[in-house]
């Protein structure tokens, strides 16, 4: 049964000479029979074949996705369980974002400055594969998971945090990492139907997480600095390239007013951002978090 589910390949090779097989022997027997062909019988088992035939490779193509998603699955629970990540407080390398002016006393981001980092075990990540270089949490939501880095050849888009090929991909950055953090920070992930990877993120428009204000923080750590971000929008969208654009500055305001939810906040042009989207041809979850704070890691050098 392993066999059978390794290979692609394999599971084609089974259907088709089977097929044949079928096919070959029906007409022998009819040979040695001498039996008239009655021709809407052909028809019939023909069809009859072609609908198995067409069920058998959409089996198998449903069946490689679970083997993929139950693989990944199984690998990322590993990894939580072995990987130790601490929470940090602030200290002397900690840069906290100025509050917006007049802000109320009531607002969230008191607290939410308040909240501690999160530093994974890097010398076990890049053990695993030196191409991950961070950790990104989201609460009330399963997302807990490595960042793969930028490849032009868009190598992690499927493949697993691992490197082993799995069409699920993996939550990577769209461009490569640098020490210090670019106004526009962008993490992709693929768009899929198991609640797994970027899969999740549909969690973040149910009127059920959004209510809950405690939520709205995004922990993204690398191998050179650990932030925070509040999130200030949430939306669907069909535009892919979004993310991408050299003139995103105009959208500052709008992706405020296309939020499926009211964050209560602002945004100013000092600030920075973290975009977070899934990456398909229909609609995507787009979610943009400005930097509440960010401590340097010291020791960046250190060869991991």
């Amino acid at each position: 049964m392993q066999l059978f589910l390794l290979d692609g390949s394999f599971e084609f090779f089974i259907w088709q000479n089977a097929s044949s097989y079928l096919i070959i022997r029906m007409v022998m027997n009819m040979a040695k029979k001498k039996i008239k062909v009655k021709w809407h019988n052909v028809f019939k088992f023909f069809s009859f074949i072609l609908t198995t035939a067409i069920a058998i490779y959409f089996g198998m193509y449903i069946l490689s996705f679970y083997r993929d998603y139950r693989k990944e699955k199984l690998s990322i629970e590993s990894l939580r369980t072995s990987l130790k990540i601490v929470n940090t407080v602030d200290d002397e390398n900690t840069v906290i974002t100025p509050p917006e002016a007049n802000l109320s006393k009531f607002s969230p981001y008191w607290n939410f400055i308040k909240l501690s980092f999160i530093e994974p075990d890097y010398a076990t990540l890049t053990s695993i594969n030196p191409d991950i270089i961070g950790w990104i949490e989201i609460k009330g939501t399963d997302i807990s998971y490595p960042v793969l880095d930028y490849r032009a050849d868009d190598f992690y888009s499927d493949h697993a945090f691992d490197g082993q090929e799995n069409y699920l991909g993996s939550i990577r950055l769209n461009a490569p990492l640098t020490e210090n953090l670019t106004y526009i920070t962008t993490i992709v992930g693929n768009k899929t139907n198991f609640n797994i990877l970027f899969g999740n993120l549909k969690k973040t428009l149910s009127d059920e997480w959004q209510k809950n204000e405690s939520n709205h923080i995004i922990k993204f750590s690398t191998k050179y600095s650990t932030t925070l971000w509040q999130i200030v929008s949430i939306y669907r969208t069909n535009n892919e390239d979004i993310w991408t654009s050299d003139e995103f500055r105009q959208y500052e305001m709008d992706i405020l007013s296309k939020s499926v939810w009211d964050f209560k906040t602002s945004l100013s042009t000092d600030d920075k951002l973290l975009t977070l989207t899934t990456s398909a041809n229909d609609k995507n979850i787009v979610i943009h978090a400005k930097l509440l704070k960010i401590k340097n890691i010291v020791n960046t050098e250190k060869d991991y």
